[in-house]
């Protein structure tokens, strides 16, 4: 299916691709850009093809009992899906034709790269698949049901009893590319043609890289096992190479403008026909592998090569692919074949069955989430997943990047990041590896809920039914609310109304719900670790300019194993996100010309979904943007990127109030806040003396309990049986709302009562929570978990009684003791690093300015991509030793700034992440744990600045 160019940056076939003659080349690459719009064409009518299978059979004859008559009319070919199908094979053989000439000798490396080219989207489509079925598993065969004359098509995917997330992965790994075929995204049967095909072209120019005679004898070799021994599908490849030859040698271009048309209409006479058409024509006599509408027949194989062909020569036809609404579809189509089957099986025919839609909207409503979850897949899957074949491709090649022989350039030669990620993943991931199972918190049972917990969700936000407030109502009442390290009861005491808290997110509770029931947790483990690891690869190579080695992954490994990154890595938790959100932050504001728009986007998204996922992170967010867009605003780059994260900030705050308006749909709901902030002001002195100062007088609802002041936070909120026993999770549901509602009103009566004592008591506060970052409490005692075990699922009760820490609950001191002693060391290294900068910038008088020097880092920074990206930095034969040196120096100085900058705003970010929730909740361990490894990454990043990485010599003979 995917025949996507291998040029790097867009998916585009270009001719500089191809040894055409000169005096040709503008033209061959007008009508080369043609076959993407092709090719996208292609696509969107593969996606209206299964639309019509599903809804419409009589559309399809192969899956109607009753053809309507337009099924035989050349206009089907709109909807025709499996002739399409071969039209991508076709434009496969011209392309892998192209790519195996231009790499004949490397018949290992194109086997294998292709392979990955395909498997990696393919997998991450199964895998989005056996997600979107386990929200919605029975909606297509429920439809089936609901039909008068149901769709055979309907029957193509599993349903009910969903396989596991591990046959998920096999599914796309190997399985479709073995049995061509996959019970969870049919469509993947073309990924094992598209495989040996491409795989027999390599081999074909491989026989023939250096006989021209032996190319066409191979190649006929092949079309022989089409004919007579394998499907005739292949034998478009065939057909595709044939055009790739004729096209080279400029015969194609010497054939007159009608055979162009006449092509085209051939093509579209010859394809449109669906199955049975002779049947229906009463045509007899004509052999079955000629006959018109037969997918595997001979005919079609014709038909979709003339299509081809007319691309290729009428120039009308390609001037129309050519612009830019085929041209979208052409980079999109590998994404609109992947995704469109599982959201047609999953949420358009849930649709289908809930929703009193015309059949017009529907439709509409389907292509638009076809065309937007194929964008996003594209941004994040398909592109990232072919620069890194091409990466991989270079590495197996062995080569020398090109033009790195003359004199005049420096090699810059850098290994891709994707290996790093992986061995740096499975290192934060070996915590969670050694206990044997997740790690589980007081409010984890909130993130594991069973999959009606998210289907409730979707289908809130989708509006799916009347009922489904009641549902969530009911689901929610069944898990205890439990926040803190104690549990409140599920409800008020009057049982009227269901209190939902606010700070917990229903989009985390969606994903994280999600992958425990497809992986039992470890895919979010995975997620952590890769996402924390590839932020860490950008650090060290983008902001400090500095080559992945083993000692770096030694250096993650002992941060993941030695400090809590490991434990939160693999806790049923948002917390994690707190600390990536600072990465995201400062590298986006630090390296933003460093980075491509592709890593700025995932950067991006992540931060979003991190201040989507808890309160505190929204704010410490904001925090963040805010303050680096104030400081920066003389940095183009820097401000660009302070931009981008209070975009995000941004758009995080209007889904919060989206998740929020969801859920008060229902009559039996209370959206609250619980009122951290209140609690903590009568747990010390000055909210005690107001309140015995100022009540009943002052009007607020907490004046009920001034009696009662100074009372613990944790009794305060949660009623712990350890402590004196507050008000808050037996009060009627009016006086919890008064108390939320009225916290930062009586924080700012107290501040205006006693101002100087206030930011006294804030700023101890924010000093005992930047000092406390004990990990013992971050997993749920083995007595408190045995009391509480039924209110989380089966698979997290076996799990987590035969872990590790479950036996023996001390090693969480002993991570304690070794954080602190990393903190310490961190401390010590990093102080003698940060005076070493400031002795080295004093000793060089350095005049250039931090914000001259990041500016300029704009011009300079392209530069850094290139090495990055495994390009050459060219420098002049004029230029003088002196010159390259300075521009050497300037380079070193552009990744000094960006590494301090780095530095400041992940220091910045452990003490605001202290302000907030030591001030704003209370001083407790977890909150800081959190975060605290950041501390060592900021010391290793000042470290690293003081000893440079060694730039090659501009002298080739130095080299």
């Amino acid at each position: 299916m995917s025949i996507q160019s291998e040029i790097p940056g867009r998916k585009m076939i270009h001719s500089s691709s191809v040894a055409f003659p000169p005096q040709t080349r503008a033209q061959d690459a007008a009508r080369l850009l043609a076959l993407d719009g092709l090719r996208g064409v292609a696509a969107v009518i593969v996606v209206v093809f299964h639309y019509m299978a599903m809804l419409h059979p009589q559309m399809v004859p192969r899956y109607g009992a009753a053809p309507h008559w337009l099924a035989d009319t050349p206009l089907a070919i709109f909807w025709n899906g499996e002739f399409a199908v071969l039209v991508f094979f076709v434009l496969s053989g011209f392309v892998m034709a192209a790519a195996a000439e231009r790499r004949a000798d490397h018949l290992l490396s194109n086997t294998v790269t292709r392979y990955f080219r395909l498997a990696i989207p393919v997998t991450a489509s199964v895998l989005l698949a056996l997600f979107w079925l386990t929200l919605i598993p029975t909606a297509a065969r429920d439809l089936a049901a609901a039909m008068p004359a149901p769709s055979a098509w309907l029957s193509y995917s599993v349903q009910g009893d969903l396989p596991s997330v591990w046959a998920g992965l096999y599914d796309g790994v190997a399985g479709s590319f073995i049995a061509g075929a996959s019970p969870i995204n049919n469509v993947l049967w073309t990924m094992q043609v598209e495989l040996v095909g491409s795989v027999a072209l390599f081999v074909v120019y491989w026989i023939g890289r250096h006989h021209t005679a032996l190319r066409f004898a191979a190649l006929a070799g092949f079309a022989a096992l089409g004919l007579f021994l394998i499907r005739d599908a292949y034998l478009c490849f065939v057909t595709g190479a044939l055009l790739y030859e004729a096209q080279k040698r400029g015969l194609l271009q010497r054939l007159p403008g009608w055979v162009g048309l006449l092509a085209l209409v051939a093509g579209i006479m010859l394809g449109a026909p669906a199955e049975g058409f002779i049947g229906r024509m009463e045509l007899a006599g004509v052999p079955t592998r000629f006959h018109p509408g037969n997918t595997w027949g001979l005919t079609a194989v014709l038909a979709a090569t003339f299509l081809m062909l007319a691309a290729l020569r009428l120039a009308p036809f390609a001037t129309l692919l050519s612009t830019r609404l085929p041209q979208w579809f052409g980079r999109l189509s590998f994404a609109l074949y992947l995704v469109h089957v599982p959201l047609l099986y999953t949420f358009v025919a849930s649709a289908q069955l809930n929703l009193e839609m015309p059949p017009g909207l529907l439709f509409a409503v389907y292509i638009a989430m076809t065309f937007a979850i194929s964008q996003a897949f594209t941004l994040l899957v398909d592109e990232p997943s072919l620069r890194m074949v091409q990466r991989m491709r270079r590495y197996l090649a062995g080569r020398r990047l090109p033009g790195a022989e003359h004199a005049n350039q420096v090699p810059v030669v850098t290994k891709p990041l994707w290996p790093w990620v992986l061995g740096g993943m499975a290192m934060i991931a070996l915590p969670a590896l050694m206990n044997g199972a997740p790690f589980i918190y007081f409010d984890s049972v909130y993130y594991v809920s069973s999959t009606d917990a998210i289907r409730t969700a979707l289908e809130g936000l989708l509006s799916f039914g009347s009922d489904t407030a009641a549902t969530g109502a009911d689901l929610a009442a069944s898990a205890p609310q439990l926040a803190g390290d104690v549990a409140m009861p599920a409800g008020p005491a009057d049982g009227a109304t269901e209190v939902v808290y606010r700070n917990r997110s229903l989009y985390f509770r969606i994903i994280a719900s999600a992958m425990q029931a497809v992986g039992g947790g470890w895919p979010m483990i995975a997620l952590y670790g890769a996402l924390t690891t590839w932020m860490l690869a950008l650090i060290w190579t983008r902001g400090l300019g500095r080559r992945l080695t083993g000692r770096w992954l030694a250096g993650v490994g002992a941060i993941g194993l030695l400090t809590p990154l490991g434990l939160f890595a693999g806790l049923a938790m948002p917390d994690l996100l707190a600390g990536l959100l600072i990465l995201a932050v400062a590298l986006l504001v630090a390296c933003w010309h460093s980075l491509t728009r592709m890593q700025r986007a995932i950067l991006c998204t992540t931060a979003l979904f991190a201040m989507i996922s808890h309160g505190s992170h929204l704010l410490l967010g904001a925090a963040l943007g805010a303050g680096l867009l104030a400081t920066t605003l003389r940095r183009p780059g820097a401000t660009l990127g302070a931009l981008a994260v209070l975009a995000s900030v941004g758009g995080a705050a209007l889904l919060d109030t989206a998740s929020v308006r969801l859920l008060e749909r229902s009559d039996d709901r209370t959206i609250i806040h619980r009122p951290h902030l209140t609690a903590h002001l009568i747990d010390s002195q000055v909210g005690t003396h107001y309140l015995r100062r100022h009540c009943p007088e002052s009007g607020f609802a907490v004046c009920a309990y001034a009696d009662q002041a100074p009372m613990h936070w944790i009794g305060f909120l949660f009623a712990d049986h350890n402590l004196p026993t507050g008000p808050f999770p037996n009060d009627p549901v009016a006086m919890s709302i008064a108390l939320s509602e009225e916290q930062t009103r009586f924080a700012l009566a107290v501040f205006a009562d006693a101002p100087l004592r206030t930011l006294g008591f804030a700023m101890a506060a924010s000093a005992e929570q930047l000092v406390r970052f004990a990990s013992n409490g971050v997993q749920m005692p083995p007595a408190i978990f045995e009391e509480r075990a039924i209110t989380f699922p089966g698979s997290v009760q076996a799990a987590t009684r035969a872990s590790v820490i479950h036996g023996n609950p001390g090693l969480l001191g002993a991570l304690t003791l070794t954080t602190w002693i990393v903190v310490l060391a961190a401390l010590i290294f990093g102080g003698r690093a940060a005076r070493q900068l400031y002795l080295d910038a004093q000793r060089r008088r350095d005049a250039l300015p931090v914000g001259r020097a990041l500016s300029t880092a704009a011009n300079t920074i392209a530069g850094l991509n290139q090495a990055a990206e495994g390009r050459i930095v060219r420098t002049h034969g004029t230029e003088s030793r002196a010159a390259q040196a300075r521009k050497v120096e300037m380079l070193r100085r552009a990744h000094l700034h960006q590494g301090l900058l780095i530095v400041a705003v992940l220091l910045a970010g452990i003490v605001l992440n202290a302000v907030i929730c030591g001030v704003l909740a209370s001083p407790y361990d977890r909150f800081q744990a959190r975060v605290i490894w950041l501390l060592p990454v900021a010391m290793l990043a000042l470290v690293a600045l003081v000893h440079p990485p060694k730039m090659p010599n501009a002298d080739p003979e130095d080299n």
